[in-house]
């Protein structure tokens, strides 16, 4: 399997070189436009969606990446994408640098600027990219064990670089490669949906998609780890009347947190202590009696704990 990222700084022109070499090695292509339309992260008032966190970027830009590493040999460049995929075996880095001269010159050729306006363009250009990589990926600036090559534009034209990149990439052993395979896959997808459960998301889901007022941050937990496993879920849909007056009129109801349609379950949460959870018992004792056809599920604060310890939840997400 062979993955190959190109990237580079304002002016160097990094995804012709990767035009360059998807054209020479018939590898699929990705560039940063088609991770943004995958994943409806365009521009809310454009597409009328609502943009996912800046954070959850990394990853679902990840899951679009590994989708189609699946498929084939995949080049993609994309502002950021050396750190994309840290881990994956079989991919290398490229990344093209250039003098600031060199890159003013290339955008004054490319939108027609006398100097003064390009070093302008590309100073405002380069501070919105900086300011995206650091909402993006915490960093500003690659270092050098973020990439396997580095290419300076200023010395090398697009062929020149296109020979050195086949030459690393034959001597890393990735010409020929085969695609990624199904099982390192679904490990991948695997670790990149828990990775977009703690923001509420999963690769595919439409993001625009309201979520309820929860009423304890743990409810919230809970939520993210249905979606990651894509279990269905109600918050609160229904409330059992527990006691009623000589008139008929309730005194007492029970609200289960959640009902999971597909296993006809309710769920209950609760961050007490078991011990202090008498009241509560109590209740849940008189639904099992008066409606002994509900299936009911109660979570107390050790099994909180275990499903925190369990997917690496951070504990101050279950504080009140």
């Amino acid at each position: 399997m062979a993955v190959l990222s190109i990237s580079g700084e304002i002016g160097c022109h990094p995804e012709e070189l990767a035009r360059r070499a998807a054209t020479h090695l018939g590898w699929h292509l990705a560039t940063g436009t088609d991770l943004l339309d995958e994943h409806r992260l365009r521009d809310s008032a454009a597409s009328g969606v609502e943009p996912a966190p800046s954070r959850a970027w990394p990853w679902l830009a990840a899951s679009a990446l590994v989708r189609l590493a699946a498929r084939g040999n995949l080049i993609y460049s994309v502002s950021g994408g050396q750190f994309l995929l840290p881990s994956l075996a079989g991919i290398i880095r490229i990344h093209l640098t250039a003098s600031l001269s060199f890159r003013i010159g290339a955008v004054m050729v490319d939108h027609g600027l006398d100097r003064a306006a390009a070093r302008n363009w590309l100073k405002d250009q380069e501070a919105g990219e900086m300011q995206r990589r650091r909402e993006r990926f915490g960093k500003t600036a690659f270092r050098s064990h973020n990439v396997d090559l580095v290419i300076n534009a200023s010395d090398f034209n697009v062929d020149q670089q296109w020979n050195l990149l086949e030459c690393a990439l034959r001597l890393r052993g990735l010409i020929p490669g085969e695609a990624l395979s199904a099982a390192a896959e679904a490990q991948m997808l695997f670790q990149i949906r828990l990775k977009l459960a703690r923001f509420g998301l999963t690769p595919g889901l439409d993001l625009s998609a309201a979520r309820p007022e929860f009423s304890h941050p743990t409810e919230e937990i809970f939520a993210k780890l249905l979606d990651f496993y894509r279990i269905p879920w109600q918050y609160e849909p229904r409330s059992f009347p527990l006691q009623w007056d000589k008139d008929g009129r309730v005194m007492e109801a029970f609200t289960p947190d959640f009902y999971l349609p597909e296993f006809d379950l309710y769920v209950e949460l609760t961050t007490m202590k078991q011990s202090l959870v008498t009241r509560k018992n109590h209740k849940i004792k008189l639904l099992r009696a008066i409606y002994p056809h509900i299936n009911i599920q109660v979570f107390y604060q050790k099994d909180i704990q275990d499903l925190i310890l369990k997917y690496d939840l951070s504990r101050a997400e279950i504080e009140s």
